[in-house]
């Protein structure tokens, strides 16, 4: 760790000298001729049932009553600003997945990659520029496993001029995520320590906008815990002959999803905030931190018609599957939008309730999706984007320089690069796990790797010289187009989410890429699915490219939370020469990100995982403090609820 004095002393002596030798500046984000839109939200623990069984949950108010926090809705090219006050015993952050942060790297909200932690008893003011951006995306703390605790929400930025307008009349938001009964703490602890022998931690029901409907009788009376099976279950109004777009986000730690509505079509028109050409399907694949819009019209018999969420390949996590369950309404009533947490009206209806007792018993079209189809790649993008860079159109780079697994992956005056990433969820000899990418397991840092690079008077020289258990990749400001190819060795599938960009989806097949044979069948199509998220099929490839044109230090990762916190991330460093711009922001950022800085956490976060694994054994915890022991099902009792649900499953199902 870099004492808070060196660090200080760093960033004066850097302000007080000019850096000639860094190179031009980068251009400024264009300018928004949007407003600031502010939030403000406090954290703080509060025991919620958000499903029936009472647990403590992070809550963000005013505004959140539920397992998620409030709606976030502004124009393209306004500005967010989204305070935090952390009233938390744990330090914390939050992310806006999905938006660029153009200029703004040092509000992307990674611990140890673009800031420190919010400490207890301080805020944070995230500033999120919108320009060029419009669609459906999502916030979540990066702090731990914090986001399977509630410190999530939804964000919605409408277009000044919206594309897809014609089609529909009205639009909801529909989260969707798995829910633990366990706070995350001894849930995480319990999967990194290897006593669950590498299973992912399984949630106990599935959730709607933070809402759904757990049967308490399928654990019966635990000593010290309060569950009552709700009566209602959520519920979306539809008037008769109207179209709705919904905004499918899925929140999970762990789940994908199939997701339909019986007796009603979907027709998407947006992925990952991309507006695409219109295209129907009877049920959607949606894996996690992926969003999709579709378009339902209310054109059946007036009645009430059952929306599924089902777990989604729920045999590679060796459980029964729990089913989602909510409602579409057919109403005669007027349905308007109320206000959001701005003080703002919205433009977005809010979901209801209804009893349990009106869900039909219709047959689930969700069974006609099989594992492979979690990536619609029929899809195409609405509007053709400009090429990424002179190596747009080009395959030579992917066939000449795909076996390079180096920093610097070619010559620093080539204007594309391309990286190769081979990962695997490996396992130490005591069974814990231990996910590689390139053979490397990432560790945080405790001087936050943008702070690195910023106070660096030779950014990039420090940027090929970072430990080798950042898996950084180094995009020198010479290059204008990254491909990259991710090679899943692992016989599960993993979502995996690009901070700062999209991507061109370039091609996907089994096995590992091989550039003879798999650089012809990629398209390069400027039309082709661009998203920031993607699917990689167990034991199979994708091939990427992005844009290199926004300076930062942009995390890649895996988005299985409990695969994160294991170690399966990697980074690209791009453009390092630039980063000296950000110095300031540094220094001066709303309140001192250097203040933040020097907040020393229980755990340090640059221990290696034995460490980590060391300090639970020692009876602590690092991820996010120690729980009360009212505040969740303890490792002791762990073993006894999971034997109780298992029962229960086979007897009467999830």
């Amino acid at each position: 760790m870099v004492p808070p004095s060196i660090f200080s002393a760093a960033i004066f002596l850097f302000l007080a000298i000019h850096v000639a030798s860094q190179g031009p500046a980068p251009a400024p984000a264009p300018a928004g001729t949007g407003v600031t839109v502010r939030y403000s939200f406090n954290a703080s623990l509060v025991p919620l049932s958000p499903d029936g069984f009472q647990r403590n949950t992070i809550v963000l108010t005013p505004g959140q009553t539920a397992g998620q926090g409030p709606l976030i809705e502004c124009n393209s090219g306004d500005t967010i600003s989204l305070t935090i006050f952390n009233n938390l015993p744990y330090e914390t952050s939050i992310h806006s997945h999905g938006l660029w942060q153009r200029g703004s790297n040092q509000y992307d909200g990674v611990p140890s990659v673009t800031q420190c932690p919010i400490p207890p008893g301080q805020s944070f003011e995230y500033r999120i520029p919108t320009v060029g951006q419009h669609g459906t995306y999502w916030y979540h703390s990066h702090s731990h496993a914090q986001y399977v605790d509630g410190m999530k929400g939804p964000i919605v930025i409408h277009a000044t001029s919206e594309p897809q307008a014609a089609l529909y009349d009205a639009e909801y938001v529909v989260s969707i995520s798995d829910w633990y009964h366990q706070e995350s703490p001894p849930v995480v602890n319990h999967y990194l320590l290897g006593t669950s022998l590498g299973a992912e931690p399984v949630g106990s029901s599935v959730v709607f906008n933070g809402v759904g409907r757990y049967d308490c009788g399928l654990i019966g009376i635990i000593p010290g815990y309060t569950c009552n099976t709700p009566k209602n279950v959520p519920s979306f109004q539809f008037q008769t002959g109207k179209r709705y777009r919904l905004r499918i986000i899925n929140m999970s730690a762990l789940s994908a999803f199939t997701f339909a509505i019986a007796n009603h079509n979907l027709t998407i028109v947006e992925a990952d905030g991309e507006d695409v050409a219109p295209y129907t399907v009877p049920a959607l694949g949606i894996n996690i931190a992926q969003r999709y819009s579709v378009v339902v019209t209310a054109n059946q018999t007036f009645g009430n018609y059952t929306m599924f969420a089902d777990y989604l390949c729920a045999h590679k996590y060796l459980i029964l599957p729990v089913k989602g369950r909510a409602l579409v309404q057919y109403t005669n009533a007027t349905l308007t939008p109320g206000t959001n947490a701005a003080g703002n009206p919205s433009q977005v209806l809010s979901m209801t309730s209804a009893p349990e007792s009106s869900v039909p018993g219709t047959s689930d079209p969700t069974t006609k999706l099989t594992c492979d189809m979690l990536d619609t790649l029929p899809l195409r993008n609405l509007q053709p984007l400009s090429p990424p860079g002179n190596g747009w159109s080009s395959a030579n780079n992917i066939t000449s320089l795909v076996a390079q697994k180096s920093y610097l992956a070619g010559s620093p005056n080539a204007d594309s690069l391309t990286f190769t990433m081979d990962f695997n969820m490996t396992q130490t000899t005591l069974g814990r796990p231990d996910p590689l990418i390139n053979g490397v397991n990432y560790q945080p840092q405790q001087t936050p790797v943008l702070a690195q690079l910023a106070t660096s008077g030779q950014a990039l020289q420090t940027a090929l010289s970072l430990p080798n258990t950042t898996n950084a990749y180094v995009i020198p400001s010479s290059v204008t187009s990254v491909t990259f190819i991710l090679n899943n060795q692992d016989g599960g599938e993993h979502p995996f989410h690009l901070h700062g960009h999209v991507f061109f989806i370039l091609g996907q097949g089994p096995g590992l890429f091989n550039a003879t044979r798999d650089v012809p069948n990629l398209t390069f199509n400027r039309t082709a699915l661009r998203r920031d998220t993607v699917t990689v099929q167990p034991n199979a490839w994708v091939a990427l490219r992005f844009a290199a044109d926004n300076p930062g230090v942009w995390f890649v990762h895996c988005h299985i939370d409990f695969h994160l916190l294991a170690g399966l991330a990697f980074m690209f460093v791009e453009h390092p020469e630039q980063l000296y711009t950000y110095t300031s922001a540094l220094q001066t950022g709303p309140p001192s990100l250097q203040g933040q800085c020097n907040y020393t956490p229980e755990v340090p976060s640059t221990t290696s995982l034995d460490a980590r694994i060391t300090t639970l054994l020692n009876g602590e915890s690092p991820i996010g403090g120690q729980p009360s022991a009212a505040s969740g099902i303890q490792s002791g009792q762990w073993t006894v609820v999971m034997a109780m649900l298992l029962a229960a499953a086979f007897v009467g199902g999830l």
